[in-house]
């Protein structure tokens, strides 16, 4: 914060701040080319400024530190000057109000909205799809655009849901970009029962509390999950070239069974990429 004071007589020179039952403030002065203007640059809220004459000049300002006042302090500003014995004197008062009350004008944090405070975390299953969708970005279309397939409408908007899927052009993992939030319940909208609990790394615990679907036998869907070591990575050589490809033999796609309780995300199987898989959308 930068106070500037103009003194046509030069009568302020050099400064000191003394800062009395708080803490020191680290402060700044320099002295203007023409009309010997003064810069202060202090956290202090209240600048009175009195010269030599008399004059008294009101400068009010707010000060805030994460959001939140500071205790009241006061300072002194000393000028010195060699040859005069009189001084001109800056008081700064900090001026604040009780911390833990807000404070009108200033914004507050609040908590980030995810599925569990707007309705509820919910998985679906997508249209059939081949393994060439468009990268991550097309699966999620896909997901978004099977969301008006349902009725009644799944919880939330079709742009909530992503896809479960991992590829291995960093588009999608556990750290970017990833459809799962750590520690919440995770519920299906096909039958309103609760799936699983994610936990600290955003993986579903496994095995599942329930299926996703009731149906007999079940389905197949793409992931290019791997579950198998301490954490989900994407699969090697089993992504469909990042979800790019249909090539029918040794370009792949590994995917998951929705009524299979500890193969819901990987079966340790895949499937050529020409095949017509489902996929799992989660909502954000």
């Amino acid at each position: 914060m930068i106070w500037k004071f103009s003194d046509r007589k030069q009568s302020l020179r050099r400064y000191k701040f003394l800062v009395k039952g708080y803490r020191t403030m680290n402060s700044d002065f320099a002295m203007g080319q023409s009309d010997y203007t003064y810069q202060v640059k202090s956290g202090f809220s209240l600048i009175l400024y009195r010269l030599k004459t008399g004059f008294l000049f009101l400068m009010i300002s707010l000060l805030y530190v994460s959001c939140v006042q500071w205790p009241v302090a006061s300072a002194l500003l000393e000028t010195q000057e060699k040859n005069s014995n009189e001084n001109s004197l800056i008081v700064g008062l900090l001026a604040t109000g009780n911390p833990s009350s807000p404070t009108p004008g200033i914004p507050t944090s609040t908590p980030t909205a995810n599925c569990s405070t707007t309705g509820g975390c919910y998985i679906y299953y997508s249209s059939p799809t081949s393994g060439a969708m468009g990268g991550i970005t097309g699966a999620d279309a896909i997901c978004q655009a099977s969301y008006s397939v349902f009725t009644p409408a799944p919880v939330g908007s079709a742009s909530d849901y992503k896809a479960l899927i991992m590829d291995e052009a960093g588009g999608r993992n556990l750290t970017t970009n990833w459809v799962l939030r750590p520690n919440l319940q995770y519920y299906s909208y096909h039958t309103g029962a609760l799936i699983s609990t994610s936990d600290a790394a955003g993986e579903l615990s496994l095995p599942l509390v329930s299926s996703l679907e009731s149906g007999p036998g079940g389905f197949a869907a793409y992931t290019g999950i791997n579950t198998t070591g301490a954490t989900w990575i994407p699969k090697a050589g089993t992504t469909c070239n990042s979800w790019a490809s249909t090539a029918t033999s040794a370009i792949r796609g590994e995917a998951g069974i929705s009524n299979d309780p500890t193969g819901f995300v990987d079966t340790n199987g895949s499937y050529t990429c020409d095949s017509n898989l489902r996929l799992y959308c989660v909502r954000q």
